[in-house]
């Protein structure tokens, strides 16, 4: 039974931690569009439905369901999912 808490425990540390890199990396997308003055439009973190959502100036801010994945989406870049 232990082992098996070991598991879960060292499983959710390591969905945290990718979760925290994805964040940082997203990150690095978003101030590098900021820096070349490219509007960003989305800013989100992790895939499925939106668990939390935070509208800034001009950025939406999300925070999805599965922490694996995360996009920068910026002004004028065309929606593929039409």
């Amino acid at each position: 039974m232990i082992n098996f808490l070991l598991y879960v425990l060292y499983l959710l540390i390591g969905l945290l931690a990718t979760g925290f890199v994805l964040f940082l990396h997203e990150l690095g997308h978003y101030i590098a569009a900021k820096t070349f003055g490219a509007e960003v439009e989305v800013f989100g973190i992790g895939i499925g439905p939106v668990l939390w959502r935070h509208w800034g100036k001009k950025t939406e801010f999300r925070l999805s369901l599965i922490p694996f994945g995360g996009y920068c989406r910026l002004s004028g870049s065309e929606d593929l999912t039409v």
